[in-house]
């Protein structure tokens, strides 16, 4: 039995699973591992690329059919037999001593059951929010050593975040069978990488995270993230896992990032009960999803998100409301504005720091310089615009509001 299985789903990447393949093969100072490479295609498409190698160590399966991400990443860790298993995307690519470098991790925190991998980011070609061929490396990665699991599991459900990645949770075979006991998957929607970072630790004894980047994490223009939570998202999401309803649990219904984490939490905590008595903290909860709704409203109508949000807000019950509109009033004024003005229909350039060209008409950087101009001063008018709603929000009478509201109970807090 390897100590460590790789487990890599792909889905008709061909030309990315070989570069992600590569980087494993040709790490130094650690070959007790395996990869697990699970074909998530009809066609078997990636199995000419997994035997190119020729290598003991990469087993190849293949799913038969065309299954959501879901079916796709349990039918890959389900093939895995090594004592250690952790996801890996085929747009990632290990650092040359990655692998070395969790090992002595593994041996310097005695085994844990559970270790957060911290990693780099690398935007690929079609990246949506920053410049192509491009790396960063979180600088909030500080925190390294053994943590009570419970502690980090609060922490989690606080919507803040241990120091490691969530996406990159490595669990031993003592968490896989303890999950597999219950009869649950390693990953649940919506976000399947943060319900394993949740179950695991709330099933594992130890824990232990990292501060050291051993891998870098690959944005592809075709992934999850990309499609479901960043500007200029496909606003219709998929019922990712075959559901008619996306949102079951969460009492808003807005499409973005925080509010499908809030989902993803409130599932973990309807299949493992023993997580209910932990904490959500609605008011973090709140204050990320405004920010969201109010970061997007300068590029789309957030209207319906916007009403619903604030009838949430205000059918809370005491103290709730009335910490929520303390601590939110200026970012509630802003919304409540930007709604009203509809921003959007005024600002023809997206939220980002970087103009697409696809998106904004231009393929070369001659075409790019003739539009220049226009799209300067697009922003400019962009800048404005949000000017005058916060001026008009500050300047509202006292007690106005923009909305109807109903008093009901939070389920959240």
């Amino acid at each position: 039995m390897p100590l460590i299985s790789i487990v890599l789903p792909t889905h008709r990447r061909e030309h990315l699973l070989k570069t992600a393949l590569e980087s494993v093969v040709t790490s130094s100072g650690f070959d007790d591992y395996e990869v697990v490479v699970g074909d998530n295609s009809a066609n078997a498409s990636a199995e000419s690329v997994v035997k190119s190698y020729d290598d003991p160590r990469v087993r190849y399966f293949n799913t038969g059919k065309d299954l959501d991400i879901y079916g796709s990443w349990n039918f890959a860790i389900d093939h895995a037999v090594g004592k250690y298993t952790f996801l890996f995307a085929d747009d990632d690519a290990f650092l040359p001593d990655g692998l070395s470098k969790i090992h002595d991790a593994l041996l310097r925190y005695r085994m844990p059951e559970y270790l957060g991998l911290a990693a780099g980011w690398y935007s690929r070609p079609g990246f949506r929010r920053g410049p192509e061929n491009a790396v960063k490396f979180d600088e909030n990665y500080v925190r390294e050593g053994l943590e009570p699991p419970m502690n980090l599991l609060r922490e989690h459900f606080g919507f803040g975040r241990p120091s490691f990645s969530p996406t990159y949770t490595m669990v031993d075979e003592a968490v896989r069978d303890k999950l597999r006991a219950r009869g649950l998957p390693m990953f649940l929607p919506l976000f399947p990488d943060y319900s394993l970072q949740a179950m695991a630790l709330a099933v594992a004894k130890t824990a232990a995270g990292m501060s050291e980047p051993t891998l870098v994490h690959g944005y592809a223009v075709e992934s999850l993230g990309e499609q479901y939570c960043y500007p200029r998202k496909n606003l219709v999401w998929p019922a990712p896992a075959g559901e008619d309803k996306v949102f079951r649990h969460s009492p808003v219904h807005g499409y973005t990032f925080t509010n499908g984490r809030l989902e993803t939490m409130l599932r973990v905590q309807e299949a493992l009960p023993e997580t209910a008595p932990i904490d959500i903290d609605g008011i973090s909860f709140l204050k990320l999803y405004g920010r969201e709704l109010l970061f997007e409203g300068t590029w789309r109508d957030v209207t319906a998100d916007a009403e619903e949000y604030i009838r949430y807000i205000r059918a809370l019950g005491e103290p709730h409301k009335t910490q929520a509109f303390s601590q939110m009033k200026g970012p509630l004024l802003q919304l409540c504005a930007m709604v009203e003005l509809k921003a959007w229909e005024q600002i023809k350039v997206g939220p980002d720091e970087w103009m697409q060209g696809s998106e904004q008409g231009f393929d070369d950087i001659v075409g790019a310089a003739r539009k220049g101009r226009e799209l300067y001063e697009a922003r400019r008018r962009r800048a404005e615009v949000l000017r005058e709603a916060v001026r008009r929000a500050t300047e509202a009478p006292r007690g106005g509001t923009a909305f109807s509201v109903t008093e009901g109970r939070n389920p959240l807090l």
